[in-house]
């Protein structure tokens, strides 16, 4: 497994607002932007489709965020624990580990394209600095 550093400056650059609620609904919750929105960062693009991977109650982060934000939230799929929140343009969508996996990495090992198996944990926002996760 490669872990690739990654500052400030690579990160993706999202409203303050849009990333203090998403960090106030998580609380303590460790949450991992994956795929798409990693590749864009890498190539120094913002994504306005953020895809967050969490271990569980992905669906009940969503409604708490879509609140927060006073945004849409739409049920993708329940019972894989799927949905988004569409903002401003953005659409961010929330979604439980692959099969339940325990970990981030069983989670990544489950993704159907090896640009969708990369991961950064969301608490890089709150550090400046964070590490790509790419199996």
């Amino acid at each position: 497994m490669k872990k690739i550093k990654i500052n400030q400056e690579k990160l993706p650059s999202y409203p303050h607002l849009l990333l203090r609620a998403i960090s106030q609904s998580a609380g303590e919750e460790e949450l991992y932007l994956v795929g798409g929105v990693v590749r864009d960062a890498l190539r120094d693009k913002t994504a306005h489709d953020i895809d967050i991977a969490v271990a569980f109650d992905a669906i009940k982060l969503a409604r708490k965020l879509a609140r927060k934000l006073g945004a849409t939230f739409i049920l993708l799929d329940g019972a894989e624990g799927v949905a988004r929140v569409v903002w401003q343009g953005f659409n961010i969508d929330l979604a439980d580990f692959h099969d339940k996996s325990k970990t981030i990495i069983a989670d990544l090992s489950k993704r159907d394209f090896t640009i969708n198996a990369m991961a950064v944990n969301f608490s890089c926002y709150r550090n400046g600095h964070g590490e790509i996760i790419d199996p």
